[in-house]
């Protein structure tokens, strides 16, 4: 029986797991004998491309990403300028494997960005992208640039770019899904609510049913809420966040509990919006302009008839002896609901 590399067993599977990621693909295969005992059986031929590559992964296996370093940068130099050779997006892969593991991520970047725009269609392209995700999450979590070798400059920006463009290279798959929810998380978590809320939209869009839907859905709308600046201003956001309320209660109310989301949270994004309606009827009555101020209270007592903003609607029409105006209805609320598609 014949296996190769890292397959080849249950035990060699949990040494793999222990070992660096580029150290899991080898180029030798082990034949298991009559005895049960695991042998090298095929090895690639000393002095060739792949025996040379095979050794830089083992010293990368061994914990010795310097001397791996050393015989992968010599080999793209030799061989860059072709960049004929296959051998070369699994060199300059690992050559980025050994700069991370020697800590200096930032020059690996150079070449998994190689592997990505030179070798879209080698095996190691996937991996190069996974490896720039892996370095954006470290950025995000706080692990500094360095800078003239010392950490001091912060990685958000780059982190940002690398979580777009493996969007952009990885569309549908798991490493692109990770990417765009990392990226959303990481403008919410510094609040930047306007670009968190569009990130979560794109998410939705892209990953309706992704492992992480029910928690961009639910961010989505505390983004809107809290991007809410007052009832100075555009109350856009907070109508978004009352339809995505009422969704989410619908869609996962008996499903997931939820101590934040439900209908209390509902009433006191009425009462934002209310307190916004209000605000305009006093700016209204500030420019003398009674009729726009009339129909402007009159539509927050329909809309929001049990918000605190409409009993100071009734007392300001009560003072002022203005009479409801017959065909003075609430905001079509309901019909924007039925438009949510996500």
């Amino acid at each position: 029986m014949k296996l190769q590399g890292w397959q080849c067993s249950g035990w060699l599977l949990i040494v793999a797991a222990l070992l660096p990621a580029a150290a899991i693909a080898q180029s030798e295969e082990f034949t298991l004998s009559d005895d049960r005992e695991w042998s090298l059986t095929d090895a690639p031929e000393p002095g060739t491309d792949e025996a040379r590559i095979a050794e830089a992964r083992k010293y990368l296996a061994d914990g010795r990403a310097s001397r791996a370093r050393q015989i992968l940068a010599k080999f793209i130099e030799e061989n860059e300028s072709l960049k004929e050779n296959p051998w070369l997006p699994a060199a300059y892969r690992l050559r980025g494997d050994a700069l991370v593991a020697l800590g200096h991520e930032y020059r690996a970047l150079y070449d998994y960005e190689e592997v990505a725009i030179e070798y879209p269609g080698s095996e190691e392209f996937r991996i190069a992208v996974e490896r720039e995700v892996d370095i954006a999450k470290q950025y995000i979590g706080g692990l500094k640039v360095r800078f003239l070798g010392i950490r001091i400059a912060d990685g958000g920006e780059i982190a940002v770019e690398l979580l777009i463009r493996a969007q952009e290279r990885l569309p549908g798959s798991d490493v692109g899904e990770d990417a765009m929810i990392t990226l959303a998380n990481y403008y919410f978590d510094r609040n930047k609510m306007a670009l968190a809320s569009e990130a979560y939209d794109l998410y939705l869009i892209n990953y309706p049913n992704g492992p992480n839907h029910i928690e961009a859905r639910r961010l989505r709308i505390f983004a809107e809420v809290l991007g809410f600046k007052g009832p100075e201003y555009s109350t856009t956001g907070m109508i978004n966040a009352r339809i995505q309320t009422r969704d989410f209660i619908r869609r996962f109310g008996e499903e997931v509990y939820d101590e934040t989301i439900n209908e209390e949270f509902l009433e006191q994004i009425d009462e934002s919006l209310a307190a916004r309606q209000l605000k305009s009827a006093e700016w209204y009555m500030g420019q003398r302009d009674s009729v726009s101020a009339r129909f402007t209270l009159e539509r927050l007592i329909a809309d929001y008839p049990d918000s605190a903003a409409a009993a100071r609607a009734r007392d300001i029409m009560e003072a002022r002896k203005w009479e409801p105006v017959v065909g003075v209805g609430s905001a079509p609320i309901e019909q924007e609901e039925d438009s949510e598609d996500s």
